[in-house]
């Protein structure tokens, strides 16, 4: 399965710390449709309102509920759980009265409201339905009429008709007019004024059921602006991938190709010529050079080619024109003379298949100033680390489990950045030859941390720690971690889950902005400890404040980041907006900057 966040076709990726989570997924068969998203299984909870209510309450407010055993709903039902900010599944609801509906997205905090039971829908359920405040789920939908798709089209967030099999133009020119990420993958075939009607939809469009396309219909999408999902299109002619490929396009997604000819990358290049941000073609396995000479001119900022398992050296050569982000992560081995080829062209290359390196691999990538993601290779001799580090590439290494003193101490020494998201354990003695690198310090990977080795990456030259992977802290290891030197440090520690407030008195000390990214919840007392910051605090997971939480943060000295927040009650709102300015894409006031959207 394809996601558009997560996954490519050989691996799948985490983005965020650039980190291989999985091993190389290719399959024969393989369904390329955007999978429902799944929620944290647990016990069934129970169906009363009572029941419901002490749920949400056990669990939290923000915590994913499957009501499976939910076969009807009544509007008190519904009213109780929209008191639920965060994921609701609602699997075995297959009638659902406009009542009910409208009581069940009254909460301007939901983050997905997942209906796939519902087989049909009335004008009158959708108009409520489209009022939910976050993504919409209605893959259960195997017909789509025009009123329906008129009321649907208004969701502010994204919206998933993967059970849809046919669109008719009307209903299609309806959706067109959505503002947001369309789900279309149960479309088997779309006609030439359907596609035409759709072509308006400026945001990311998923048809990834679709097998073929004909040159009709792709000329219908070609004036189609924001990003093109098409990973199970296996069988496209020239003239329909140079269509799909139009001006306009931002992502063009065409995993399911097997095969490309010369006059499809021809057809692909003329049609982005004025370059994409993304060229996807995962599904090719293998690159004549003709074909790698031609997309090689594409003017997009990345181009991913992850299916490919061998790069012969000709092709190599003719790849390294390329000037973007070059995605090379179905390649295993890799020998010197293409190492060599590929280091000398694109701005940053991605070699995560590859497991291993030769010292004469090591040696061209070494040479390079630009950036290299050799994420699958598992370990590192101490010759090839002197080789490596002895220029002034960066590297993601993230799937090295474990670093020896020695590349410790070569690393401290390299000017360019390098990150070690894989990391598990770091001993003392490592941790004091990481301690004397300048620059950024990417360890995501620690699970643990003793108060010694704390206290010695704490004492460092970095600027920036980032250690994401801590689940806990002990107050002697958070003592160890702050910065009190003349410079700041941001300190990121988004795998804490929870801040008493001892740690939180710690934490405070830091000279520089705190990550606390992971933290759900916040308490009165510690609201306060954190308000006194010098800095900034980032606490991206927080969904709700108490009143006397908010009037600490908008009254501190800290600056509070707080992405994820979706409610806050009257009074403090009001406190808060006394000072709104917007800036950007947020508002901000004198301590508080919140998404743009969120609640005001």
């Amino acid at each position: 399965a394809f996601n558009r966040r997560r996954t490519l076709v050989g691996l799948t990726w985490n983005e965020k710390h650039r980190k291989s989570v999985s091993e190389v997924i290719f399959r024969e068969n393989w369904e390329p449709l955007d999978p429902v998203r799944s929620v944290t299984p647990g016990p069934k909870p129970t169906t009363t309102v009572q029941g419901i209510a002490a749920d949400t309450a056990a669990r939290g407010h923000d915590a994913p509920l499957d009501y499976g055993g939910l076969t009807s709903l009544s509007v008190q039902q519904a009213a109780q759980l929209a008191k639920q900010f965060g994921e609701l599944s609602l699997p075995s609801l297959h009638t659902i009265t406009p009542e009910a509906a409208e009581a069940l997205v009254v909460s301007n905090g939901r983050r997905r409201l997942v209906l796939s039971g519902l087989t049909e829908l009335s004008p009158d359920v959708a108009t409520h339905l489209s009022r939910v405040q976050g993504e919409l789920r209605l893959d259960g939908l195997q017909s789509l009429p025009e009123e329906v798709a008129a009321e649907l089209s208004k969701c502010r967030d994204d919206l998933s008709l993967n059970g849809v099999l046919r669109l008719s133009p009307a209903a299609a020119r309806r959706l067109a007019q959505h503002e947001s990420h369309l789900y279309l993958n149960g479309l088997s075939e779309l006609d030439e004024q359907s596609a035409l009607e759709l072509a308006p939809h400026s945001f990311d469009l998923h048809l990834n059921g679709l097998k073929s396309l004909t040159p009709a219909a792709a000329i219908g999408l070609a004036t189609k602006k924001g990003s093109l999902f098409m990973n199970g299109a296996t069988h496209l002619s020239s003239e329909s991938i140079g269509a799909i490929a139009g001006p306009k396009r931002w992502e063009l997604h065409l995993d399911g190709i097997r095969e490309l000819t010369p006059r499809d990358a021809a057809a692909l290049a003329e049609g982005l010529r004025q370059g994409g941000p993304l060229l996807s073609l995962n599904g090719v396995t293998s690159l004549s050079e003709d074909v790698a000479r031609t997309l090689a001119f594409y003017r997009g900022s990345r181009l991913r080619l992850n299916g490919v398992r061998t790069i012969p050296v000709s092709v190599a050569e003719a790849l390294s024109v390329f000037k973007g982000e070059l995605e090379l992560d179905g390649v295993q081995e890799l020998t010197g003379e293409a190492a060599e080829a590929l280091c000398g062209g694109p701005w940053s290359l991605s070699l995560n298949g590859v497991s291993s390196i030769t010292p004469q691999v090591a040696k061209a990538i070494g040479a390079r100033q630009k950036h290299v993601s050799l994420n699958g290779l598992q370990s590192l001799s101490d010759a090839d680390a002197r080789v490596l580090f002895d220029g002034g590439v960066r590297l993601d290494l993230d799937g090295l489990r474990e670093i020896s003193v020695y590349a410790a101490k070569l690393l401290a020494r390299h000017e360019a950045d390098v990150t070690l998201n894989g990391i598990r354990h770091v001993s003392d003695e490592v941790a004091r030859e990481l301690a004397m690198r300048e620059g950024d310090c990417w360890l995501n990977g620690v699970a643990a941390l003793s108060p010694k080795a704390a206290k010695i990456l704490g004492q460092g030259r970095s600027s920036s720690l980032q250690l994401d992977g801590l689940t806990e802290l002990t107050v002697d290891a958070a003592a160890g971690l702050i910065y009190r030197g003349p410079e700041e440090r941001r300190l990121k520690l988004n795998g804490l889950k929870d801040m008493p407030s001892e740690l939180a008195l710690v934490l405070v000390l830091n000279k520089g902005p705190l990550e606390l990214d992971g933290v759900k919840h916040v308490a009165d007392e510690v609201a306060e400890i954190l308000a006194r910051h010098k800095d900034s605090v980032s606490l991206g997971g927080v969904t709700h404040l108490s009143d006397k939480a908010s009037s600490a943060f908008a009254n501190g000295t800290a600056h509070f980041f707080l992405g994820g927040l979706t409610s806050l009650s009257d009074s403090a709102q009001k406190e808060w907006e006394r000072a709104v300015t917007p800036i950007g894409g947020r508002r901000i006031n004198k301590r508080v900057s919140v998404p743009w959207d969120s609640w005001f």
